[in-house]
Order: structure tokens, then sequence, then C-alpha cells
């Protein structure tokens, strides 16, 4: 028997690490997208640190409890993107909550 073809079919597989991170991935990217819109808009946005932390959590779950290294299909590099996003997203967000901050200052009248 060609054990070959088993060891490949087995590469494409949807492992559960696998899984988790295509649920991750879009909430890192929503965090990032609505960080970015709350900078822009100098605003604060509680949507934004939900999503990212929910990417971050899931990344790090996943990260934890991976049985291998890049490649074995643990979902490890899926894991390390929603992680980055995840955490980009908080600091997009968090910017634009100072920058709230910022411009309320400023519109208020000195006493």
């Amino acid at each position: 028997m060609d054990t070959t073809h088993l060891v490949t079919a087995a590469a494409y597989d949807l492992t559960t690490g696998r899984a988790l991170t295509l649920v991750a991935i879009p909430f890192g990217v929503l965090g990032v997208v609505l960080g970015a819109r709350a900078l822009r808009a100098a605003r604060l946005s509680p949507a934004t640190g939900v999503a990212s932390i929910v990417s971050l959590g899931l990344g790090t779950l996943i990260l934890v409890t991976a049985d291998g290294g890049p490649g074995s299909g643990s979902g490890v590099v899926g894991a390390v993107l929603a992680m980055v996003l995840g955490a980009a997203g908080m600091v997009l967000g968090g910017l634009g909550h100072l920058a709230s901050i910022r411009n309320e200052r400023r519109t208020r009248a000195p006493a």
C-alpha cells in the first residue's frame, strides 16, 4: 500500500485547530477594521474590543493546545495570525479611545 497518498490526504484535512482559526481570523479582521474606523472618527468602539479579545483569546487557545509546529495541521500559523490581528485591533481601538478623550478635552471650555 502506498502511504504517501495517505499522508498527502491528511495534510489537507480540516483539523480542529484549522477550523478554530477559520473562526478566529475573521474576528481579528473585524477588530482591525472597527479599530481603524474608531481611530478615524476619534470615538470609543466597544465592539472593537470584543472582536479583538475573541480573536486574541482563540488564537492563544489554539497555540497552547497545538500538537506540532507550523505545517503540522494544528492551526499554529493561523493562530499566530489571529493573535496579531487581535492585538492590532486592540491597539487601534485604544488609540481611537485616546483620540476621543483628547477631542473631548479640546472642546470643553476652560474653567
